[in-house]
């Protein structure tokens, strides 16, 4: 969701709950707040060091921005403790969120300051010292759900060039304690490992090494367009996880083609093993389902829930946009497809917003609360993120999706290398 219709959206809802200019003292401060804290979640979700340094107050030489620089920044983590730290000090970053509550904002003058909440994956119980490697620790954080809640204090400034910045934020070395405790296990790059010799899905040995091979032949087929993703998308495209549960593990990646003239989009494939035909077989392909050079929509999560996965993704214009929601089922078959439209308009006399909502199923229209709850339900029942680029309020059913392990993709010549590992 853009910038701007993200404060559109959060306008709305102080509209509706009544705390509006004029009703509410301060309340356009603590718009500015909310929006500020949006953009730096939004940092952590991405691990975008700049991003989050640019809702602070701090600059290049004080300790606040030297210390974020140096818990968030991947080259400085890869100088320091090694590239597979880096890659474990990431995925936990990404999980992190802070949560306040806009009644609890103190303001005093061009200040302000407020009792926060610091969440993050429950890194302690996935990763210690009985650890095996560096993929037993990524696999425990990517699949595991508990987080840890942490007591905390953010204070504001409201200054003369950026309006309302952080500046300052209590228990951060807290927070981050994961970089000095995991960098002390002796943990281990992960082993070559043939696959297993059996399992209750009826896989074997060869089964593994032909869904592999086939993998890496794909990769290399696409290594071009799934290059050139990462370079103009700055996003890791490649991933291999288990989506439709058969014990098999799946590739999935963005590769680059073509949109328009001016701009490059990513389509999106799914690439499974048939036991039957012993060979890697494309599952699903979304063409453009990402894209570059227009004021909205490109947007996407894809997320596995129970047995389904779903595609969600966003298109539209600044005034007129849609979520789109395509439900698969474990057979890679599209089973539902979920839309939400809205409408945006700004009235500048009254200074007020207004949002219509459409709800259909399968071209239908449908109630919204139908549409809520087969969303929510999907988003609360979920057990990992596949890749995203997409962050949600708090109002949007999709919002459990917020505190979900996102799995770690990698660029090609990564995903290359770890599937050689595998046999």
């Amino acid at each position: 969701m853009k910038l701007k219709k993200l404060a559109a959206a959060i306008l709305g809802v102080v509209m509706i709950l009544g705390c509006f200019t004029g009703c509410k003292k301060n309340a356009g401060s603590t718009l500015a707040i909310d929006l500020t804290m949006y953009s730096f979640n939004s940092a952590f979700m991405g691990a975008d060091f700049n991003q989050a340094v640019g809702q602070t107050a701090w600059s290049e030489g004080d300790p606040e921005y030297t210390k974020l620089q140096q818990y968030m920044d991947q080259s400085y983590l890869k100088k320091t403790y090694g590239e597979d730290y880096a890659n474990i000090f990431y995925t936990i970053t990404i999980s992190i969120q802070f949560h306040f509550s806009d009644d609890d904002i103190v303001f005093n003058g061009d200040t302000a300051v407020v009792d926060a909440e610091y969440e993050i994956s429950d890194w302690e119980s996935a990763v210690n010292e009985s650890t095996a490697d560096f993929a037993a620790a990524e696999h425990n954080l990517t699949h595991g759900s508990d987080r840890i809640k942490i007591p905390g204090k953010i204070e504001f400034t409201n200054t003369k060039d950026h309006g309302w910045q952080i500046s300052k934020i209590d228990n951060l070395d807290e927070l981050f304690r994961f970089v000095e405790v995991i960098s002390t296990y002796d943990l281990e790059p992960e082993p070559t490992d043939p696959g297993p010799t059996s399992n209750d899905y009826g896989f074997t040995v060869e089964d593994y090494k032909a869904a592999y091979v086939g993998y890496i032949e794909v990769l290399k087929e696409n290594q071009e367009a799934l290059d050139a993703f990462y370079m103009d998308f700055d996003r890791e495209p490649c991933g291999l996880y288990d989506i439709n549960t058969d014990g098999m593990p799946d590739l999935y990646f963005f590769k680059e083609v073509e949109w328009n003239e001016y701009a490059p989009a990513g389509t999106f494939c799914i690439y499974t093993y048939n036991r039957h035909s012993k060979q890697v077989e494309l599952a699903v392909e979304v063409p453009q389902l990402t894209f570059q050079g227009v004021e909205s929509g490109g947007d996407y999560v894809i997320y596995v829930s129970g047995y389904n996965f779903v595609i969600m993704y966003t298109d539209g214009e600044e005034g007129h946009f849609f979520d789109f929601s395509d439900i698969y089922d474990a057979g890679f078959n599209l089973q539902t497809s979920l839309k939400r439209e809205t409408y945006w308009e700004f009235d500048p006399v009254n200074n007020t917003d207004k949002f219509t909502y459409y709800y259909y199923e399968n071209d239908a229209a449908v109630e919204g609360d139908r549409y809520k709850e087969v969303i929510g339900g999907l988003a609360e029942e979920s057990s990992i993120i596949l890749a995203k680029s997409f962050y949600f309020l708090d109002s949007d059913p999709e919002y459990p999706l917020s505190a979900k392990p996102v799995n770690a993709n990698l660029i090609c010549s990564d995903m290359i290398k770890y599937i050689n590992s595998l046999y």
